[in-house]
């Protein structure tokens, strides 16, 4: 733990809006550009999914041809581990910058930060059990199976909870911040 507030300040760095702009660039593009280019149809793939069962993993994983285990194999091995760390990052250093200008620097409110890092470890768990699971197709684990199954929507749902904290954030400062313009601008007039 003592290594947060050195982590802290790295967000605080990352969370300038030259950094943001180009990690959600990055972002948008894998899931446009680099997954396609890889070989993943994003469309037949569990990580969009927001809930399967274990039964309908297998019976998907087991509709893969040679090729789509193999684009999914390098996905899951190179591609899909740098997906969350950028998305995770994105995620991170919007919540930093927006709570930077609400809180002190020392805040516990901080610990927010991590959530996204919380969502890319269920990302990374889900990404390593089904191609775990993939590459014993023939013979599924059921066990593995259900962690996927398990580790997908907790993944969807902090990155939910992570979108919706920024929302809220952001109409947090916008409020505040209109009202303190409206406040300042009724002061000159008198």
């Amino acid at each position: 733990m003592d290594h947060l507030p050195a982590f802290f300040s790295f967000l605080d760095r990352l969370s300038t809006k030259q950094n943001l702009i180009m990690l959600l660039i990055i972002t948008v593009l894998f899931p446009i550009v680099i997954f396609p280019l890889s070989g993943i149809d994003t469309t037949r793939i569990p990580d969009v999914l927001f809930y399967y069962s274990p039964n309908r993993l297998v019976e998907l994983l087991q509709s893969y041809t040679a090729a789509e285990r193999s684009a999914y194999y390098l996905g899951a091995f190179l591609i899909d581990v740098l997906y969350p760390l950028a998305y995770s990052m994105l995620l991170a250093g919007l919540l930093k910058n927006l709570l930077n200008k609400r809180i002190a620097k020392q805040s516990s409110w901080n610990y927010l930060c991590l959530l996204p890092f919380a969502a890319a470890f269920f990302d990374l768990l889900e990404n390593a059990t089904v191609s775990i699971l993939l590459s014993s197709i023939g013979q599924p684990s059921y066990t593995l199976a259900t962690a996927a199954a398990l580790f997908t929507p907790l993944k969807w749902g902090l990155v939910f909870i992570n979108i919706l904290l920024i929302i809220i954030l952001f109409v947090i400062n916008m409020f505040i911040m209109r009202t303190k313009g409206e406040f300042t601008k009724d002061n000159n007039k008198n």
